[in-house]
C-alpha cells in the first residue's frame, strides 16, 4: 500500500468496528497514529512481544517483518576523552533524523583491529563484542576469564555513545555495527510512503485501528464520567 491506500484502510476498519458513531479523524491525526502504530510493530517484532514470542531473526517471518530498516555502519573512535574507561573509547551511535538514520536497537556489534603478538607484530582481525552493564564492568574487567582480551571486547553504553573497551595489545579501528533504525515517518501531504516491507501494512493499519478505538473508548468514559458527575 502506499501512504492514500493505508489512509483508505484506516478509515475503513475504523469504521468497520465503531460503525459511525466515532469522531472523524484528520489527515494529521491519521498519519500520527500510523506512525505509533509502525513503531510499536517494530517493537514487537524486534523483542519477541508478539503473539508466537519470537523476536527478530527467531523466524523468517520476524526476520522479513522488518529487514528494510537493518542497516550496517563503520564507526570511527572519537578522540579520548577523560570520562572514558582505561583503554576505551566513544563510538558516536547513528542520530542523523534529516537522512533517516536515528538508531534503536542493536543486532550485531563486531570491531575491526590491529592485535600485537608476542612477537611485537601487528595483526588485522575482527573481534566480538560482549555487551556489559556498569554495575558488571568493575567485577568483569578484574575477571582474568572476562576482562577484554583479543578474543572478545566489551561494551557500554552511555547518552547516545556506545564505549569498547580494549585490552592492552589490541588497538581498535572501527566499531561494525549492525542495527535497527527508526522507521521513517509517513506523511499523506509529502506524501511519504511506509517503508516497512509491504506485507506489515495492513498489520500496521490493524494497530492503527486498535490505538484509534482505544482512545475514542478513552473520550467515551471521560465524557460518561463528566455527565455522571454533573448529574449528581
Amino acid at each position: 500500500m502506499n501512504i492514500a491506500d493505508m489512509h483508505i484502510a484506516f478509515q475503513i476498519g475504523v469504521d468497520k468496528v465503531a460503525s459511525l458513531n466515532y469522531p472523524g479523524f484528520e489527515s494529521e491525526e491519521v498519519d500520527f497514529i500510523l506512525n505509533q502504530a509502525q513503531d510499536e510493530f517494530v517493537k514487537t517484532r524486534y523483542g519477541g512481544n508478539n503473539l508466537y514470542r519470537k523476536g527478530f531473526e527467531e523466524n523468517q517471518k520476524r526476520t522479513d517483518d522488518i529487514r528494510s530498516i537493518v542497516k550496517r555502519a563503520s564507526i570511527a573512535p572519537q578522540p579520548v576523552d577523560p570520562f572514558n574507561k582505561p583503554f576505551g573509547l566513544y563510538y558516536l551511535i547513528p542520530n542523523s533524523p534529516n537522512i533517516n538514520d536515528v538508531y534503536w536497537f542493536s543486532v550485531h556489534e563486531e570491531v575491526t583491529a590491529l592485535v600485537t603478538d608476542c612477537n611485537g607484530f601487528q595483526i588485522k582481525q575482527r573481534i566480538p563484542v560482549k555487551p556489559i552493564t556498569h554495575d558488571t564492568y568493575s567485577r568483569m574487567i578484574m575477571d582474568p576469564f572476562n576482562k577484554p582480551s583479543e578474543t572478545e571486547l566489551l561494551r557500554l553504553e552511555v547518552e547516545n555513545k556506545i564505549e569498547i573497551i580494549t585490552a592492552p595489545n589490541v588497538q581498535v579501528l572501527a566499531l561494525l555495527i549492525t542495527y535497527v533504525r527508526r522507521p521513517q515517518r509517513v506523511d499523506v501531504t509529502i506524501p511519504t510512503d511506509c517503508e516497512l516491507p509491504e506485507h506489515s501494512h495492513q498489520e500496521v493499519v490493524n494497530t492503527a485501528c486498535g490505538i484509534a478505538l482505544e482512545g475514542i473508548e478513552s473520550r467515551r468514559n471521560q465524557t460518561q464520567k463528566q455527565e455522571q458527575t454533573q448529574q449528581e
